[in-house]
């Protein structure tokens, strides 16, 4: 009897030992997710092709993209079921040309009288992508830079999108098409603004394969204006403009478009050179949200500003207010620039506005700068000031000081200039108020000499 149970016992093992192995072996064994045919593979990371650098004949295998009238025989792989799990990879009739893969990882498109493991793949659909995995190294297909490698690791990169090339035809409502144009509209948005891209494609009809808002690469050439995330949303970050380029990455067709970012107002300085400008503007910015108007404000406080991230502020505020030095900027008449720790003595001078000798305008101020402020010693002294120069350019109202000021003063000014303009005083008001307001200066007292107003100095925002 116990020689009988010992038996049963050892049959019951036996059954669940090959119970588990037949459980593994299904599942390292998947049955593959395609059929034989005539197929396009696509990177879902990189929306690249897996590709032959020849149609066909012994070629490198490589990534690719481009229109299909280029590269259409380059990309299409004939799949050939040797069984229900394994296939092979070759150029639409290449006989005897196969995609394998060697122990060390490294892929080739060569001949050989017949597949072995290294050329026999099994097609996997997952809930990631398609999987492109080796019989004899069990390795994976995946994209590095151009090249097409095997890896054991499933990168980002490892997953793969397909379509049957019968399925991908140029232009043909019935089947997939192949993006032939795109384009994108100019963008306006207040600072701060998040935005995704809507891009406009061709054909207009039909079903265009691949054009997720992750199938584009998104570059904007001023990040310090507005950045733009892989996935096409743009983030405002300061007042100015960016030219951002889309690109397909399946077909590499581009477009580019014009950012424009603007603020309801600036107050622009330096946290540490000597003179306190941070404190006086921190003080400045919570009057300025007494203004209902001014719902989009834009406050720099660096220990630098480079001369065309001013020339933005500028632009694109209705109201700039600049904590800052005149300076002296030879060749250009005299104290005609400003610097706010300007980098490397990068200082925006009036000649960067406006061309006094040619009467012409540099950089247009009329987008939505109403009031200009350069609160900084001789920046408005003379006829070619870059208080005068602001005003040439398009700017309503300007001001400036004709002589230097004292620093303490001047942050007192700033405030109460700052705090009158945001309860709804005009220009002219805000200038004489902030100089007699007993609750910040002594008339005739202060060392502060006598300000300019260029333009209509009665105008509101």
């Amino acid at each position: 009897m116990k020689k009988r149970h010992k038996i049963i016992g050892f049959a019951i093992m036996f059954l669940v030992i090959c119970s588990v192995c037949s459980v593994y072996t299904e599942k390292a064994e998947a049955k593959s997710s395609l059929s034989s045919g005539s197929y396009y593979f696509n990177n879902s990371d990189t929306g690249h092709f897996l590709g032959r650098t020849s149609a066909v004949g012994s070629a490198a295998v490589t990534s690719m993209n481009g229109i299909l009238s280029s590269i259409g025989a380059r990309i299409a792989w004939t799949v050939t079921m040797k069984d229900d799990t394994y296939c092979t990879l070759s150029g639409s009739g290449d006989s005897g040309f196969y995609l394998c893969c060697s122990s060390s990882g490294n892929i080739s498109y060569i001949k050989k009288s017949a597949p072995d493991d290294s050329c026999l793949w099994n097609i996997l659909m997952t809930d990631k992508g398609i999987t492109i995995r080796n019989k004899a190294t069990n390795r994976y297909l995946y994209q590095s830079g151009v090249d097409i490698k095997a890896s054991t690791v499933l990168y980002a990169k490892s997953y793969w999108r397909t379509v049957q090339t019968s399925s991908y035809k140029v232009t043909s409502d019935s089947y997939y098409q192949e993006l032939t144009g795109l384009s994108v509209s100019n963008i306006t948005a207040k600072y701060g603004d998040k935005r995704q891209i809507t891009i406009s494609k061709k054909p207009t009809t039909g079903r265009i394969l691949w054009t997720s808002p992750t199938d584009f690469s998104y570059k904007s050439k001023e990040e310090s204006v507005a950045t733009v995330s892989s996935s096409g949303v743009i983030t405002c970050v300061s007042p100015g403009q960016t030219i951002i380029t889309v690109t397909h990455k399946p077909t590499a067709k581009t477009t580019s478009f014009t950012v424009t970012v603007w603020s309801d107002s600036a107050l622009l300085g330096t946290k540490n050179d000597g003179h306190d400008h941070y404190s006086s503007l921190q003080m400045a910015k919570s009057y300025m949200g007494t203004y209902a108007g001014l719902t989009s404000n834009y406050y720099s406080y660096s220990s630098a500003h480079a001369k065309d991230e001013v020339l933005g502020m500028l632009q694109y505020s209705r109201l700039f207010i600049s904590r800052t030095h005149g300076s002296y900027v030879s060749g250009t008449g005299g104290y005609s620039g400003i610097e706010i720790n300007s980098t490397n003595k990068n200082y925006l001078s009036m000649s960067d506005l406006y061309n006094f000798s040619s009467s012409k305008i540099v950089s247009s101020l009329k987008y939505k700068s109403n009031i200009v402020t350069f609160v900084g010693c001789e920046t408005a002294a003379g006829s070619t000031s870059i208080a005068a120069a602001a005003n040439k350019a398009g700017a309503n109202a300007s001001v400036g000081f004709t002589k230097s000021i004292e620093c303490s003063y001047a942050n007192k000014w700033t405030c109460s200039y700052v705090y009158n303009i945001s309860n709804y005083k005009t220009v002219s008001d805000s200038c004489y108020n902030a100089l007699h307001d007993g609750n910040y200066l002594l008339y005739k007292i202060a060392k502060l000499d006598s300000y300019k107003i260029f333009g209509n100095g009665s105008m509101n925002l």
